[in-house]
């Protein structure tokens, strides 16, 4: 059991300069080369600052000498460059086994252009790719096309053209109707610009593992999400609510807080509230669960505050099909019973002692 990160010069039967692949089973991490289809000698040393379940931070910096790698903000180990290996011609990553990746962040002075960037397993409900750069003066247009490999011809499911002497901005597609964005592989980037770091950014979350009487199988995949959210924040939910979906809130919690809100809405408006979320720490620690129609707030249930100051919290609200399930850092803390139609839920907000890191409807 286990998972590996690989710097290669190609995508399929490439040499790879440096495989970094921790074991869980054996406890270490093995890092190595290979060059010609011949695999160097295997390097074992330093701790394992992995363990299973738990997130992680790989940063991988490439020196004159060496790939310096860092876990979790600290070094790690050194990695020399194998002979024959020279740094200058690795030109791709590729990530395998058992994890889920959040993210990869490539950050360059200059990033060639035209460029291709493969997707890992195709775009998805929820994904985010975020180029950095800068337009240079007398630009004329550039693009960003999602589309199907990397050929002039494939089909392009999004094609973003800002063309500068219309002062506009072009959206269009070229694909045949029945296929969708989540069909696309890669992105292609090319024109007057000058990008200097790309991050694809994954949905940091899946449905806990097992939550008692609750099929977790049974919700949507489909994601749409708000990153950094100022709050108060509001995000519709395009694809309907009702049982078998649900909403993700992650964030930091107020070093001295006073209550937050997370809110199943009709509409954009607070008239209408389906679910009220609302932990409270003053004037007691307490949690607040309510329903708001046509104005008027109901019967108020209340529970222990399962959230502490400062923390940083993961919130899941899952719908079921005669209630909300609660579940606060991959445990279950609450439920509350439907007192209005949940397929009347079209937006969720979040306002209060929290700083919003993502807000996912699922």
């Amino acid at each position: 059991m286990g998972f590996a990160i690989n710097l290669k010069n190609a995508e399929t039967d490439a040499n790879n300069y440096l495989h970094f692949n921790p074991r869980f089973d054996e406890g270490c991490v093995v890092r190595n080369s290979r060059l010609d289809e011949a695999w160097g000698d295997e390097e074992r040393d330093g701790d394992m600052p992995f363990a299973p379940g738990q997130p992680f931070l790989i940063k991988i910096t490439p020196t004159v000498d060496a790939y310096e790698v860092e876990v979790n903000g600290s070094p790690f180990i050194s990695y020399n460059h194998r002979d024959g290996m020279p740094l200058c011609d690795v030109t791709h990553i590729a990530m395998w086994g058992d994890i889920t990746l959040y993210g990869i962040h490539v950050p360059l002075n200059s990033l060639p252009i035209p460029m291709v960037l493969r997707i890992p397993k195709n775009t998805f409900y929820g994904d985010m790719l975020v180029f950095t750069g800068e337009v240079p003066s007398g630009a004329d247009r550039f693009h960003v096309n999602f589309q199907c490999g990397a050929k002039e011809d494939a089909d392009i499911m999004y094609h973003f053209n800002p063309r500068f002497p219309d002062n506009a901005i072009v959206c269009n597609n070229r694909c045949a109707d029945s296929l969708d964005v989540c069909a696309a592989c890669s992105v292609v980037i090319d024109g007057d610009i000058k990008l200097e770091s790309v991050t694809i950014d994954c949905p940091p979350v899946r449905f806990p593992a097992h939550i008692p009487d609750i099929d977790i199988d049974a919700f949507d995949d489909k994601t749409v999400q708000a990153l950094r959210a100022t709050t108060p924040v509001t995000m519709a939910l395009p694809g309907g609510f009702g049982p078998g979906k649900g909403v993700f809130v992650s964030g930091k919690v107020s070093d001295s807080p006073s209550r937050f809100e997370i809110n199943l809405l009709y509409g954009d408006s607070d008239m209408d509230i389906a679910l009220h979320f609302n932990p409270r720490w003053e004037p007691g620690s307490e949690l607040v669960m309510n329903s708001r129609e046509g104005g008027n707030w109901g019967e108020e249930l209340r529970e222990e505050n399962p959230i502490a100051a400062g923390s940083e919290v993961a919130v899941h609200i899952l719908c079921l099909d005669d209630r909300y399930v609660l579940i606060v850092d991959g445990d279950e803390v609450a439920a509350f019973p439907h007192r209005m139609d949940c397929s009347q839920v079209t937006n969720v907000s979040v306002d209060g002692s929290i700083t919003v890191h993502r807000m996912l409807g699922m």
